[in-house]
């Protein structure tokens, strides 16, 4: 599975993890920075290392 965080419409950071099959998990909070929405999608989905894309 990889993750992307991204810059939402709002100017907030968020993440979703996507699989083959398109979205499969997208975070509810919206953060101030990449490095908030990294903790908190390690923190939610127990990934150690994911694939991250920074959008």
């Amino acid at each position: 599975m990889n993750a992307d965080i991204f810059l939402d419409n709002r100017g907030s950071w968020q993440w979703e993890v996507v699989d083959g099959d398109g979205v499969y998990l997208r975070s509810d909070r919206h953060f101030d920075s990449q490095a908030e929405a990294l903790r908190n999608l390690r923190e939610e989905t127990h990934l150690l290392n994911p694939t991250v894309r920074l959008n």
